[in-house]
């Protein structure tokens, strides 16, 4: 019979909690853009990265569009993607001599 360390034995209810965590939490991603973290890292000499728009603009978030850093766009539904079908017209064809029957009046 093999027996495990003590130290192992005690930790493995805390990896399979974890592991549940991290595996059964479904991925939601959404893109936003730090404006704080965007400035900070733009005028602030300490960042080493101070006047470096296209650094700055991806590490915060942004997306990098003609020179300047702008928000991403959004994941929210826009609308439809399709252009909605126009309702059919229907004609009703006509005989001649007999008159077409009275639909909808009751």
């Amino acid at each position: 019979m093999t027996t495990m360390a003590t130290p192992l034995r005690r930790l493995l209810p805390a990896a399979f909690v974890a592991a549940t965590v991290a595996l059964g939490t479904p991925a939601t991603a959404s893109a936003t853009w730090d404006i704080e973290l965007y400035d900070n890292c733009m005028y602030l000499p300490t960042s080493g990265h101070a006047g470096d728009v296209a650094y700055c603009c991806v590490y915060s978030g942004g997306e990098l569009s003609g020179g300047k850093c702008v928000a991403p766009a959004s994941d929210e539904f826009q609308g439809p993607t399709e252009t909605p079908i126009s309702p059919r017209k229907f004609v009703v064809p006509t005989v001649p001599g007999v008159q077409p029957p009275i639909v909808g009046i009751g």
